[in-house]
């Protein structure tokens, strides 16, 4: 049986996650996630992992409608104290790491954000990718793009003289 489910009335069914530990959550295919990350998921999921459907979204009877383009419509904006507070914070955050990045940068090159070297001989490298697996990013034109584009192609086409005259 899958992980995350159990046995119900001689059927599987779905286990209480708030029951379930952090590994057995993983083993279910789960990652740690914020529930608004959560309702994109969602979304994108109901939209074929199309981020411009998600956009374009018509279901406004649907509860995750308001969330779905991964922020909470509903919180209420910083105040003016509140948002000089953090702008000081992340000023001392951001000085203290060009400080602790300024000593390394002496001694040697970071190796976050930078490909490995190349092994000697070989000309192709490791390729890996930091992006989440279950957003896609424009695996397939809108559909208003797609059919301009057509539209423009028989445009182009039909401007052309034909080869039989």
């Amino acid at each position: 049986m899958k992980p995350g489910l159990k046995l119900y009335q001689g059927h599987p069914a779905g286990r209480d996650p708030r029951e379930m530990t952090t590994e057995e959550l993983k083993a279910a295919g789960h990652e740690p996630m914020s529930p608004l990350q959560a309702i994109r998921a969602h979304c994108l999921d109901c939209c074929a992992y199309q981020e411009r459907e998600v956009a374009l979204c018509p279901a406004v009877d649907c509860p995750s409608w308001p969330f779905r383009m991964g922020s909470n419509p509903w919180r209420k904006p910083p105040s003016k104290v509140r948002r000089e507070a953090a702008r000081r914070t992340m000023t001392e955050l951001n000085a203290k790491r060009r400080k602790r990045v300024g000593a390394e940068m002496s001694a040697s090159p970071p190796d976050h954000g930078i490909a490995p070297p190349l092994a000697n001989g070989s000309e192709a490298g490791p390729t890996w990718t930091s992006a989440r697996v279950d957003r896609v990013r424009n695996t397939e034109l809108h559909r208003e793009e797609r059919d301009g584009r057509e539209a423009r192609r028989h445009e182009l086409d039909s401007d052309l003289p034909d080869a039989g005259t």
